[in-house]
């Protein structure tokens, strides 16, 4: 084979490579405070939320799905999943007290301190607080953040970088770009020293005695092929709660 031939096939791949990249978008650095003020005042805004639910959970090619459910979250320090049969009793329990997690299947009880080991259950690495966040439509661990990084494109697009802390860096997409009138998002990363822990998305939003509550909220890991997905009917929002909720017979005796 002729050299020439050779340098034309050793060519011709990286030409083609390079024909498939797109151009990166330039993105330009805009003030993030006006934002983050709204978020943080989005999440002040929120005390309660009560609904029916149903629930998907998928982890690889198994799926389990629960079309009776209901979901109570008091700010971020409680909540309570649970799903049901179709005989209306309970066959899977989730509840965060403030300090502990509980987690009852079929009647088999596990604390887990702290809400250590909660991956084992989502598929994703959530903090019980920040799952409490997300339940509610907003930003988890918003309470964390110390600095931000707001950069948007001519079409209106926006990324928000929130830093939490040295190693966590939370990636928001807001809906209305940097206008800060609601702040609601579309969806937002959290990494851990740049590796992806999980994604939300926030999806089918209603106004709710004037707050704005996605209806349908997708917890994933795409890598791990791990996803918690619920869909609320009939949500209240700010509404009086019984502490009763958060209270498991049993635990801790």
């Amino acid at each position: 084979m002729k050299p020439s031939r050779l340098v034309l096939l050793a060519v011709l791949p990286l030409l083609f490579s390079c024909a498939a990249l797109k151009p990166e978008i330039p993105l330009t650095e805009f003030p993030p405070g006006p934002l983050v003020q709204a978020l943080a005042r989005r999440a002040g805004a929120f005390s309660t939320l009560k609904s029916v639910a149903t629930i998907e959970l998928a982890r690889k090619e198994h799926r389990r799905y629960f079309d009776s459910a209901g979901v109570v979250v008091k700010g971020r320090d409680r909540f309570r999943i649970e799903a049901y049969n179709p005989l209306g009793q309970t066959v899977a329990l989730l509840v965060w007290d403030g300090r502990d997690v509980t987690f009852d299947l079929e009647g088999t009880q596990r604390v887990l301190p702290n809400g250590a080991g909660l991956e084992r259950f989502l598929g994703s690495d959530v903090e019980p607080g920040d799952l409490a966040d997300i339940l509610a439509g907003n930003i988890p661990g918003m309470g964390r953040v110390t600095s931000a990084k707001l950069r948007c494109a001519e079409s209106g697009a926006c990324l928000l970088d929130l830093y939490a802390t040295k190693d966590t860096l939370i990636r928001v997409r807001p809906a209305a770009g940097k206008e800060p009138t609601g702040a609601p998002v579309r969806s937002c990363e959290v990494l851990r020293k740049g590796s992806l822990l999980y994604q939300v998305r926030y999806e089918v939003e209603r106004e709710i005695a004037g707050y704005v509550l996605p209806t349908r909220i997708i917890v994933e890991n795409p890598d791990k092929q791990v996803s918690l997905t619920i869909q609320y009917a009939d949500p209240e929002v700010n509404v009086p709660v019984d502490e009763h909720a958060f209270e498991l017979p049993g635990v801790g005796e």
